[in-house]
C-alpha cells in the first residue's frame, strides 16, 4: 500500500508540468497569431487613408497580397505546430500505456 501513493503524486507533478509546457505553447502560438493580425490591422487603416487619395488602389491590392502571403506562412506554422502537438500526445499515451502495464506487472 505504501508504492501507491508515491506513484500518484509523481504522476500529478508529472501533469502540472504539462500544463506548464502547454500554456507556454499556446502564449507563443497567441503571439505568432496577434502580431501579424494586428499589423495588418494597422495597414487596412493606411489603405482606408490611401484610398481617399487617387494612387491608393496599387498600393492596397500589393498589400493585400502580403498579408495572404502572410496567413499561408501563418498557416504552415501552426500545421506544424499541431502535427507536433500531435506526435507528442501519441507519445504521451505510448508512455502512459507502457508504464500501467509495468505496473500492473509489479504488482502481480
Amino acid at each position: 500500500m505504501p508504492y501507491f501513493p508515491q506513484t500518484s503524486n509523481s504522476i500529478e507533478q508529472g501533469s502540472v508540468l504539462n500544463r506548464l509546457k502547454k500554456l507556454n505553447f499556446t502564449a507563443v502560438v497567441c503571439l505568432l497569431v496577434y502580431i501579424p493580425h494586428r499589423d495588418n490591422d494597422d495597414d487596412d487603416n493606411d489603405d482606408d487613408d490611401d484610398d481617399d487619395s487617387d494612387d491608393g488602389d496599387d498600393d492596397s491590392s500589393y498589400d493585400d497580397e502580403d498579408s495572404d502571403d502572410m496567413m499561408m506562412v501563418i498557416m504552415m506554422v501552426m500545421m506544424m505546430m499541431m502535427m507536433m502537438m500531435m506526435m507528442m500526445m501519441m507519445m504521451m499515451m505510448m508512455m502512459m500505456m507502457i508504464m500501467t502495464m509495468l505496473l500492473m506487472l509489479k504488482k502481480t
